[in-house]
Formats: C-alpha cells, sequence, structure tokens
C-alpha cells in the first residue's frame, strides 16, 4: 500500500566577524531523509555474502544537527580553525545482520535513537604564491541510545554500540602546487579502524569482513590550455596498501587520466 510522510526542515545560520582575520559560525536545524527505492524493494544476493533483504515497511531517517565553529588568520600566510558537530538521530536508517543465517543476510531496519558527535581541526598554510599545505583531523563519537523493537528481531544487542562503518579518527595532509598552466596535488590521509559487525564484536584485520586502519597517498599532476580546457593523471593510493572494507578489498594503486573542458 502507499504511504506519505512529511516532515518541515528548519534551519538558522548565524556568522560573526568580530575583526578582519576571525569568522565565527553556528547553525542549528533538522534534516529529513526518506529510504532509497532499493532499500523497500530490492532483493540481491552475493554468494558466500549472504542476501542483501528488502523492507518496505522503512520509516523515513530525522535528525537534529547543531554546528559551531570558528577560524582564525594567525598570519598573512597562516589559518587555522575548529569546528565541533553534534547530530541526534530519530528513527535512522540502519543496516544489521540477520541471526541465525549462514553467511549472514543483512536488511535495514529503523533504530530508534542515535547520535554522532566531535570535532574538526584544521590549519593552512601558504608557503608561496605557488605552494599552499593543508591539514586536518576529524573525531567522530557515535552511539545509538536506542536500538527500538526490529521486525526480524530484538534490537537490544546493538544499544549503546557505536555505528559501523564510521571511523573514530580521520587525519589528512595535503599539498597544492600552482605555477603558471601546470597544478599538482598530494594528499597523505590515515582513517584509524571501525566496526563492521553491529555488536562492535570484530577486530579482524587484514581478512575478509573486517575494517582495516590505512594510511594511502594520492598524487595529481595536470596541465590547463586554452584557459578553459584541462588534462590530469592522478595515481591513487600510489603506496599499493591493500586493506579491506567489509566484503570489498582495496584494489591497490590506480592510475586515472582525465580531461576536461568547460563553457
Amino acid at each position: 500500500p502507499s504511504r506519505t510522510k512529511s516532515h518541515v526542515s528548519p534551519k538558522v545560520s548565524v556568522v560573526v566577524l568580530p575583526d578582519a582575520r576571525t569568522t565565527i559560525r553556528a547553525s542549528a536545524g533538522d534534516s529529513f531523509r526518506s529510504p532509497a527505492i532499493w532499500d523497500l524493494y530490492a532483493f540481491s544476493y552475493v554468494p558466500n555474502r549472504g542476501r542483501r533483504l528488502p523492507n518496505p515497511d522503512l520509516d523515513p531517517e530525522t535528525a537534529r544537527c547543531y554546528e559551531a565553529g570558528i577560524e582564525r588568520a594567525l598570519t598573512d600566510r597562516l589559518k587555522v580553525g575548529g569546528t565541533y558537530f553534534s547530530n541526534h538521530m530519530k528513527d535512522m536508517i540502519y543496516r544489521v545482520t540477520v541471526p541465525d543465517t549462514d553467511p549472514e543476510d543483512s536488511q535495514n531496519q529503523n533504530v530508534g535513537k542515535a547520535y554522532s558527535k566531535g570535532y574538526e581541526i584544521t590549519a593552512n598554510y601558504k608557503v608561496s604564491d605557488a605552494i599552499e599545505t593543508y591539514a586536518n583531523w576529524t573525531h567522530t563519537q557515535t552511539k545509538i541510545t536506542d536500538a527500538g523493537e526490529f521486525e526480524l528481531y530484538s534490537g537490544a544487542a546493538i544499544e549503546d554500540k557505536e555505528f559501523t562503518s564510521v571511523p573514530e579518527d580521520v587525519y589528512n595532509f595535503g599539498l597544492n602546487l600552482k605555477q603558471g598552466a601546470f597544478y599538482g596535488d598530494l594528499l597523505v590521509q590515515h582513517v584509524s579502524d571501525q566496526f563492521y559487525e553491529e555488536e562492535n564484536t570484530d577486530t579482524v584485520d587484514n581478512l575478509f569482513g573486517g575494517y582495516d586502519p590505512y594510511t594511502t597517498v594520492d598524487i595529481t599532476v595536470g596541465y590547463r590550455f586554452f584557459k578553459n580546457c584541462s588534462v590530469s593523471l592522478s595515481v591513487l593510493n600510489a603506496s599499493d596498501v591493500k586493506y579491506w572494507e567489509g566484503t570489498d578489498r582495496n584494489p591497490g594503486r590506480t592510475f586515472m587520466v582525465k580531461t576536461s573542458a568547460s563553457f
């Protein structure tokens, strides 16, 4: 049967500039996310990985979100900033495994209440007119505070547990180079360990079904011509690190050539 859901999503934001070098910002608002057609009706099966079951009874997910941050130019070359965020979800659409199935089936269910909160610290330094560096650190805490009652089984097993597939810490360091028509980018990223099982019981690394902490290096060099055209070569995961993300293994070093034109 057809169903209709509606939600008003107000948002208010404020930006304060106490001086020429400082920006203070804050926002609060509601968000609304309806389940995708895939979540409601699609069925899939992958050998040795179980079935992904549809759930036509899913309700939309709502969240109340808060954010506050400050950015300060310490010198003409150095800029630093910090942001705090807090999101409180109701009826969160969350994939869980079906017990007593081998291999494990999974299905999206609505979690009663959950939150994610944390902070991000950033720094940008302009070495010269041609070279700029940046670094940031994002720390995220998550928790399911009220699992609710699932259609398939009691959700008590995941209450007070962290979200799956969400790393606690992500570090980025980058360098941008622009010299005439040439440009280049270097990104070093470290992602901390993550949970794959919703009960947070897995601590497996370097094996199928686990999330590995990893550090990768991405390099891009490019050239702009005719003012609005460019060609670039990227080497993703140049260090050729192999790591698992659940049931998928990173392919390692990857090359990509791209051309673009804007009009």
